[in-house]
Formats: C-alpha cells, sequence, structure tokens
C-alpha cells in the first residue's frame, strides 16, 4: 500500500434534497459544490487497515433476588485488568484496547 501520498475517499453516490440517488463522478470530486462529501485523510497512513490478535474481557454480574419483588445486583467490568495494547497502523501508535476496571450495583423493584 502506498504511504508516501494523502489519500482521498470518495462516496459512491449521494442523495440530493429531493430523496434521488445520484452516482458520484470522478469530475464531482473537484467541484466546491461536493467537496464536503469527499473525505480527506490528514495522514498519509490513515486508511491502513489496523488488525488485532485475539484479546479477552471478563465480566462479572451476580444478583440476588429478595423476596418477591426486589433484587440487587453487583457488577464488575474488566474484573482481571487485562488492559493489553496494541498497535494502530492508521494512527501509527500503541492503543489500549480494554476499558479500565469498572462496577457498580443495581436496585430493581417489581411490582
Amino acid at each position: 500500500m502506498d504511504s508516501n501520498n494523502l489519500k482521498c475517499l470518495n462516496p459512491v453516490y449521494y442523495i440530493d434534497g429531493e430523496g434521488n440517488q445520484h452516482p458520484f463522478t470522478p469530475d464531482m470530486a473537484t467541484d466546491e459544490r461536493f467537496a464536503d462529501l469527499v473525505i480527506r485523510a490528514n495522514t498519509t497512513t490513515a486508511f491502513l487497515k489496523d488488525s488485532y490478535k485475539p484479546y479477552f474481557l471478563l465480566n462479572l454480574r451476580v444478583t440476588k433476588e429478595i423476596g418477591r419483588h426486589v433484587s440487587v445486583a453487583f457488577c464488575a467490568n474488566n474484573l482481571l485488568q487485562s488492559n493489553p495494547k496494541r498497535y494502530r497502523r492508521s494512527i501509527q501508535k500503541y492503543a489500549v484496547v480494554n476499558p479500565d476496571l469498572y462496577y457498580g450495583a443495581e436496585i430493581s423493584i417489581r411490582f
């Protein structure tokens, strides 16, 4: 893949104000009226494909029924605090793929 030049991504079609679909031609890419429809990369690597090796996330939710009408639940997400870093070619940086550990509680009342 060419990573030496900036890239532009043109739409295939556009829809006018009346809802009609029209093909987007290469001439429209240079027309000021259609300039907002063209996606322009701000880096030469913006459209490189990113792929990750498998990673995991362990979430836990425990619910306790109290009588017939009330239940209390506790949840913990990313319980093992797994925060692997993966290299993203499109931005040329490492990125953390899982959220930080967070937890919460819920009370449910049924009538």
